[in-house]
This record gives C-alpha cells, structure tokens and sequence, in this order.
C-alpha cells in the first residue's frame, strides 16, 4: 500500500496507522502450516512423489524403501511409509517436510503438533528448527511414538527456540520394522485443562474411604508450571540420565489415554546398573492406615515397576517397597500388587518406574485398602505339586488378562514380549516368551517367574516342566 503525495500530516497519521493494524492483523491471523500435511497432492516436478515431503535415510540405516501409498490412509486416499529392513549401527529412515514459516507463536513460542500413524516398530517424532537466514538450525526431539497396529496420533506441545522462523518435521525410525503417517498438524498450542484447581495443601485422608492418590489420571496442571500434571513430579539419577518424561495429550476413544485426555510417558534410553528414571507422586497423609493396600496404575510400552514410599512424621524413618512389576505390553493394561504399611507410616507416595529400555505410559493410578493378593499355600514335600497355577490355567482376578500366581518378565538389552497362550501341552494356556533381538555381550532376558513357593530348608525337589 502506498500514501497520496499530497495529503494532510494527520490523513498521512491516520493511512499509517491503517497500514500497520492491516499488517499486524495479517500476520496475527497467518497460522503455521506443514506443506501437504496429509500428502495427498502429488510434486509439480515428478508426479509420483508427494508434493512437500522428502525421502531420506542415514547412518546404518542400509536397507529401507519409501513408499507414497495409495490404500488405507488415515485421511484421504494417501500416507506416507517408510520401512527398514537392515540396521548396521545408529541412524534413521524417515519422510521428512519441507521447511516451512513460522508465522505466528504463542508468547512464549510453543506450539502443538501431532500426527496420525500406525507402526510395527517405536518411532520418534523430531522437528528442525532454522533461523530466517538459515545460519542456524537446531534439532528438537519431540517424543516417543509408541507401536500401534491401528491408527493412532502422536500429539504434544512443542516449545521453539525464540530465533526460529522455519521448521520442518519427521517421525522417523530406527530399528527393523515400518510406520505410516498421515494428517499432520502444526498450530496453537494445547491449552492445559480448564479446572477449578483444589487447595494445593494435601488434606490427610483414609485409604478405607476409596483412592489416596492426588490427580491419579494426571488430569490437572501443576499451577506452578502449566506444562507438568500437578501433584506428580518426574526424576532420574545415576545412569538413567538419558531419560526423560513427559505429560502427554490423548483421548480414550482412540485408545492414546486410557483415561480422560492426559497421561504421562517415561522414556529410557539406556538400562543402567544404579539408577533409575520415574514419575512419583507427591506425599499423602494418611488419618489411618487400614490393612494392606494395594496400588495398581494402568501402562502399556516398556516394563514397568511399582513402588510405595512410607515415611514417618518426623522424616527419621522410611521404607521404599516394589510391589509390582508390569512386562513389556503394547496395549494399555493393569498393573497391581499389594503393601502393608510400616506401623510408623504418616505419611506415603507412589512411583511409576521404568524398568527397561524403551517407552512406557502411565494412566489411572489407584492407592487403597484392599485384601492381599491370595498367595500359594505352604505345601508339605513329597509327591506333592509345590507351584501355585502350575499349568498356567487359572486368571489373577485383580488382572483377567494374567495367570494367577505367575509374574511375566523382559529386561536387559534385548526386545522381547511376555504372553499368556492359547497353546499348551496340559489344558488351554501357557506361557509364552519371545526375544526378538538380543544385543551380544549385554544382560538381560524374558521369562514367566513363578510366586515365591515354601519350602523345607535341606529337603530335596525335583523341577519339572514341558515347553517347546
């Protein structure tokens, strides 16, 4: 837009202002948009390419294919999918967008970004971020996008750095496998959820009267920090530094929560002799202790552990207890075990631990009074059968989905699955274990492990079982 020659210092005033609330409305209303977000559109430059998007791979990423697929997209008729068949060291395959502007941020230059995929193998979703005159770049990784056989959506908030003006963004792969995605979307960032926040004094309560957990489905925002669920708090020493955790978005109908709109994720790199990396709960005075309690939390994604923290009132005494631990499970499922409190308990907090490498999400916490899990009865040595379920027939009735009396196991350097089968030598189930890829030199293993049997010190007993 251009001023008359000849015109009146304050018409001139008023066309400049006119001018400059144009172009702030402009660019107040302009949103950030990744090129062809659902690759429907076809490249000007070669038709059977997906316009906007880039094929690419790296490192030891030496066999792989890029395909532009045609059938079952999540939006539309087109997806993209990229699929590695060799791996000789650390890389990636991926799709990647073209740069595109950033032309609009929240004040503090966060944004939300999510896309729809569907996978056999973990990806991570990752972005760049360029400079205006593309002097510098800064790599930023998002999140872990766990297996999912069917579609499912990667959502998170992503905050920039302030010189950012570009961005491009990938979910890429780095293990034997594929994933689609399809219906990328990059805008305004998610707002924390919009509820009355309670006193932020923890009141003391019973565990006779229901759930002692404060925010056990991580549905509120700590109000000291908008981007944190209040109440809980994430943590790693030792060599679990390489970790992290992150409150994430999802949605129960299509199964990214398994309740209400928000769950957290532990992600750890590596398996660490000493250390560990957690979500824990901040401390519950307890009015009364009631009998044994038992503490379940819904998981999917890595193994994962359970643990209670009693502490007295003066600090001087206190007791860490595991008293669960969850295999490596790809959909969402319950994880429990039982506790009874030191008699010098005034206090208590709970710990999700991640207890393997890899993703694990944490949803729906429960800490109360409940009976203890029945356990195997002392039986006298003999002729007698001493394990509890010895044929793996009978489910836990805390968890149907699991054999009583039996607890599946994955950990150490290794991929691997735990399962409860349809297929045995004495009745209608058994248990299974699968290895994957074990990495050479490194511990760790997959097992189905008995509960603890009573035995008479000095006696003798042979141990028989039937596999394949």
């Amino acid at each position: 837009m251009t001023c008359p020659a000849r015109t009146h210092r304050s018409q001139r005033a008023r066309w400049l202002v006119l001018l400059l609330t144009l172009c702030w409305s402009a660019a107040a209303l302009a949103v950030p948009s990744i090129p062809n977000p659902s690759a429907e559109l076809a490249s000007p430059d070669d038709p059977n390419q997906p316009a906007g998007w880039e094929a690419g791979a790296w490192g030891g990423i030496t066999t792989f294919d890029h395909t532009w697929t045609a059938t079952g997209a999540y939006d539309g008729k087109r997806a993209l999918r990229v699929s590695v068949g060799k791996v000789g060291g650390e890389g990636d395959a991926r799709w990647i967008s073209e740069l595109f502007d950033i032309a609009a941020a929240d004040a503090d230059g966060t944004f939300a970004l999510s896309v729809h995929y569907r996978s056999n193998v973990e990806g991570f979703v990752v972005a760049q971020a360029v400079n205006a005159d593309g002097s510098k770049k800064q790599w930023l990784s998002i999140g872990a996008a766990p297996v999912s056989a069917a579609w499912g959506v990667f959502a998170a908030n992503v905050k920039l750095p302030s010189w950012a003006a570009k961005l491009r963004v990938a979910l890429v792969i780095s293990a034997n496998g594929w994933v689609e995605t399809d219906a990328w979307s990059f805008g305004e960032a998610l707002p924390p959820p919009k509820v009355e926040l309670p006193d932020p004094a923890l009141d003391a309560v019973s565990p006779l009267d229901g759930n002692v957990l404060p925010n056990p489905s991580f549905e509120l925002a700590s109000d000291n920090d908008p981007q944190s669920p209040r109440w809980w708090r994430y943590g790693e020493w030792g060599g679990a530094g390489s970790s992290n955790g992150t409150w994430m978005v999802g949605n129960p109908t299509d199964g990214t929560a398994y309740d209400g709109g928000r769950y957290v994720r532990l992600l750890q790199a590596k398996v660490a002799a000493e250390g560990d990396a957690k979500w824990t709960s901040d401390y519950v005075p307890l009015s009364a202790l009631g009998d044994t309690l038992r503490l379940t939390c819904h998981y999917r994604g890595a193994p994962l552990g359970l643990l209670v923290h009693a502490v007295s009132a003066d600090g001087k005494q206190e007791k860490w207890t595991t008293v669960a631990h969850g295999p490596q499970w790809k959909d969402w499922r319950v994880i429990s075990g039982t506790v009874t409190l030191p008699s010098f308990t005034a206090k208590v907090r709970v710990a999700a631990r991640a207890e393997g490498q890899g993703t694990t999400d944490v949803d729906l916490c429960n800490l109360q009074q409940a009976e203890a899990m029945p356990e195997p009865e002392p039986q006298v040595i003999g002729e007698t059968n001493l394990v509890a379920n010895p044929s793996l027939e009978d489910a836990d009735p805390w968890d149907p989905a699991a054999p009583l009396h039996w607890n599946a196991e994955v950990w150490g350097a290794l991929d691997g699955t735990a399962d409860w089968a349809y297929d045995a030598a004495d009745g209608a189930r058994s248990g299974r274990v699968t290895v994957s890829n074990k990495t050479a030199g490194e511990e760790g293993d997959a097992s189905w492990r008995s509960a603890p049997i009573a035995v008479t010190a000095g006696a003798k007993v042979r141990l028989r079982d039937r596999y394949k």
